[in-house]
C-alpha cells in the first residue's frame, strides 16, 4: 500500500546545506590580503615612487563625495586598479582624469 504524501505533485528541488559560517570565506579573505601585499610591490617607473594608492573611502574624502558616487563614476571611465573585489585608485590619475572631463565639457558648451 502506498502513503499519501502532503507534498504536492510536483518535485522538490534537493535542499543545499547551509554554511553556519557568516562573511568572506578564508579564500577570499587571502586573496585580498594578498591583493594588499600586491600593492605594495616595487612601482613600474620611478615617478611614481612616491604616490600611495587609495581606498574608495580616502579618494571620498578627499573630493568631498560619497563612495557611491566614485562607484558610479568608475562606470564614466575613473581610473580604477582593481585587484579582485580591491579597488584602488592613485590620485594624479583621477585628477588628470577629472581634467580631461573638465575639459571636454568647457568645450562643448562654448562651441
Amino acid at each position: 500500500m502506498r502513503a499519501l504524501s502532503t507534498m504536492p505533485s510536483r518535485a522538490r528541488s534537493p535542499q543545499i546545506p547551509r554554511s553556519s559560517r557568516r562573511g568572506p570565506t578564508p579564500l577570499s579573505r587571502g586573496l585580498a590580503s594578498a591583493a594588499r601585499r600586491g600593492l605594495r610591490a616595487h612601482p613600474s617607473n620611478a615617478a611614481d615612487f612616491g604616490e600611495r594608492w587609495l581606498t574608495k573611502r580616502e579618494l571620498a574624502d578627499h573630493l568631498r563625495v560619497t563612495p557611491r558616487w566614485i562607484e558610479l563614476q568608475q562606470h564614466l571611465g575613473l581610473p580604477v586598479l582593481r585587484l579582485g573585489t580591491v579597488n584602488r585608485y592613485r590620485l594624479s590619475e583621477v585628477e588628470a582624469w577629472f581634467r580631461r572631463q573638465y575639459e571636454s565639457t568647457a568645450t562643448g558648451r562654448s562651441a
